[in-house]
């Protein structure tokens, strides 16, 4: 009888990872990001920009390295997800759906099947052994009172980066890669709400953080999100409602960068580089009102 091989016992025991196909350029981005923090500014709702942050952060992993993975959810519900990532692969989407409230009131992209998907496949990453933490970095408004001396958006900003940079700080991780919405990814102050005001792209630099940020980038196409009803006479001053609010899939115009999909470091005049998809495909939310659409 001939025993099995070390390398087969453990393939038996243990299933295969799954390959990593990351954009080219990122191992650039990573090299550039030192240890520190490389943020993925997104424009929420399309099928692209989760699937390539989760190729990077495969890829990222498998290099040997422990990986956090900061994402743009309440961090008031930090315990809930952390809860959620040490269930198993069989109940990690019920887990999610029921401690999450985002899952079943957002109708935009932030609760995209795109997302799930990219949580599907982190955590499934995670369970066969790879060194993936996960943690909700975004501000409450009552978390961001403590920086109300700041102008316009920056307490949310400054609040943002408090809650990546605390994260950071509760293990040795060799990398910190965040996925947020565009604004919040820049690395210069914006124009607007009130004055001028730093991005959490800044914010986490100043907390000393080594950080690179990239600006997401696609041919033309849609995204899923929620805007104001065309009719709506936002002169009028009155009160915004349900009804005056149409989610669904809009028109995004191309990025600025052309070529095939990278990612690239510099030619940005507002972040460290860019991240340009193959398409842009609006992702809908995961769960619909609909029963058997919601794990049971």
């Amino acid at each position: 009888m001939i025993l099995p091989t070390l390398a087969y016992a453990l393939s038996v025991i243990q299933p295969m990872q799954m390959p990593c196909e990351p954009l080219p350029g990122w191992s650039a981005a990573v090299e550039a990001a030192d240890g520190g923090a490389l943020i993925f500014g997104e424009g929420h709702g399309t099928q692209e920009s989760p699937a390539v942050f989760a190729e990077v952060v495969c890829a990222a992993a498998a290099s040997g390295g422990s990986v956090l993975v900061a994402l743009e959810l309440a961090n008031s519900q930090q315990a809930a997800l952390q809860d959620a990532w040490r269930a198993s692969p069989e109940d990690f989407e019920r887990e999610l759906y029921q401690a999450l409230p985002i899952w079943r009131s957002s109708r935009d992209g932030r609760a995209s099947v795109a997302m799930l998907a990219m949580l599907t496949r982190l955590h499934a990453l995670k369970s066969q052994g790879m060194q993936i933490d996960i943690s909700a970095f975004n501000a409450s408004p009552a978390q961001a009172t403590a920086f109300n001396d700041l102008p316009g958006q920056e307490p949310h900003e400054a609040a943002q980066a408090l809650n990546i940079a605390t994260a950071r700080n509760r293990g040795d991780y060799s990398l910190t890669l965040v996925l947020v919405g565009n604004l919040h990814a820049r690395k210069t102050p914006v124009s607007s709400r009130g004055g001028v005001w730093k991005p959490m792209g800044v914010k986490l630099e100043e907390r000393g953080v080594s950080v690179v940020t990239l600006e997401s980038a696609g041919p033309a196409g849609a995204s899923w999100n929620c805007r104001l009803r065309p009719d709506f006479d936002i002169s009028s001053n009155a009160a915004i409602t349900e009804k005056d609010v149409v989610c669904g899939p809009s028109p995004e115009a191309a990025g600025k960068y052309q070529g095939d999909p990278r990612i690239e470091l510099g030619g940005s005049e507002n972040y460290d580089g860019f991240f340009r998809t193959g398409s842009t495909t609006a992702s809908p939310p995961a769960f619909s009102d609909k029963k058997e659409s919601v794990p049971q």
